[in-house]
């Protein structure tokens, strides 16, 4: 440990012991502790909300000491823990009693959690990550892709991010979990296409499930540059799915396939992309389809990718609910060719706005 004291520079240092523990009592305001990895496999817990010792860094194999536990207790404002040195690592960081954002950057190959009072836990190249919400009412949690291929599943009470680090070729796993009746209150994942260019050409996956309520989807459609007037805060290539006591958004993902479930009142509302190309509606008893890629007009499925494809299911609930749900088709006045075909018997209401042309 080293630092500012009163008037002077020190530096302590200790070797060989199997529980180091340190300790920032000083009330300094910018205390950071640095726990590194051993060559074998390693945990890093992080535990922001209790006042014993919070952050840690277990090893469990490799190197040539026995297992140790190093401690970074109270009073530390910025925690680091890293993986550097080899091994199947994986980072647990919980949440605090406050609101506080989760972001995972695989791209960037780092993860942190920022608490209430200023303290920043940071894990840096692990390839598992899992963060758990504390007893916030407003927690978020930010799960961002690379730019290969990703995959990205959400329900209401954990959500994954996972695939391969195109500069490493490791695969990593990002999860946003729930403990108990403590969930993530929203949850936003991004293809790396939001912020480059760089996956343009990737086929980067998102699949959202609902609950057994009144769910909410809306897609829309990208590139969308002149939009209608849209849900507020909505851009283009977003899909948002809410209900009770959730939101889980994704943006600029290739496909996004939206399982409604068996609510009550369930409404899609689909955007076509306003671009120069065509834009295709498929839709039949269970599913509602909007793609600008191609269709198979046979049974919904994607032939061929270009910027969107969204697939929403779980429409049919007739028997649970008379009232139907709901999937609402817009189309801009302007851009290229809309086309739609649905294949009777519809069981959900289909409200159409636009210059649709109906498929043969």
């Amino acid at each position: 440990m080293v630092g500012t004291g009163v008037g002077n520079v020190y530096s302590n240092s200790v070797k060989n012991f199997d529980r180091i523990e340190g300790h920032a009592n000083g009330g300094g305001t910018n205390a950071r502790a640095n726990l590194y990895d051993s060559n074998g496999d390693d945990y890093f817990v992080a535990k922001p909300g209790v006042s014993a010792a919070q952050n840690y860094m277990v090893r469990t194999g490799g190197g040539t000491g026995p297992s140790a536990y190093i401690y970074a207790g109270v009073g530390f404002m910025n925690v680091q823990g890293y993986s550097t040195a080899g091994g199947n690592d994986e980072a647990v960081l919980n949440g605090s009693d406050g609101d506080e954002p989760f972001r995972s950057d695989q791209q960037l190959r780092r993860a942190y959690l920022t608490r209430p009072g200023g303290m920043f836990i940071y894990a840096l190249d692990f390839k598992k990550i899992t963060a758990y919400p504390g007893l916030g009412t407003n927690d978020q949690a930010y799960l961002i892709g690379t730019s290969g291929d990703d995959t990205f599943t959400a329900s209401p009470t954990v959500a994954q991010m996972t695939g391969t680090i195109p500069a490493t070729t490791t695969t990593f796993l990002n999860i946003a979990g729930s403990v108990g009746a403590q969930t993530w209150e929203k949850v936003f994942a991004y293809s790396y296409a939001d912020a480059t260019a760089a996956d343009a050409s990737g086929n980067d996956v998102a699949r959202v499930t609902g609950t057994t309520g009144d769910d909410t989807f809306i897609g829309i459609g990208t590139p969308r540059t002149t939009p209608p007037a849209l849900p507020s805060g909505m851009a283009a290539g977003v899909g948002r799915l809410t209900g009770t006591g959730y939101a889980i958004e994704t943006w600029k993902f290739d496909q996004v396939y939206a399982d409604l479930r068996t609510g009550n009142r369930d409404v899609a509302t689909l955007y076509d992309s306003n671009g120069p190309g065509t834009d295709t509606f498929w839709g039949n008893l269970h599913d509602a389809v909007l793609s600008d890629g191609t269709v198979d007009l046979t049974n919904g499925n994607l032939l061929a990718a270009a910027g969107y494809y969204y697939r929403v299911t779980g429409l049919d609930n007739a028997a649970l609910d008379p009232t139907k749900d709901t999937v609402n088709l817009i189309g801009s006045t302007t851009g290229g060719t809309n086309n739609k075909k649905t294949i009777n018997p519809l069981d959900y209401v289909l409200a159409v706005s636009g210059p649709w042309t109906d498929l043969p």
